[in-house]
């Protein structure tokens, strides 16, 4: 596993078994609502 720039944007991407938007910040995932919905993308 590689490590991030410091200044880098976390990846926001899918959690398949969920259908939710995740992230990873700090090594702690993040879900932020349906997946491509208005409310995770502002989140």
């Amino acid at each position: 596993m590689g490590r991030r720039k410091k200044d880098a944007l976390p990846s926001y991407r899918r959690h398949k078994p969920s259908g939710q938007a995740v992230v990873t910040l700090d090594g702690r995932d993040l879900y932020l609502g349906p997946w491509r919905s208005a409310e995770s993308r502002k989140a």
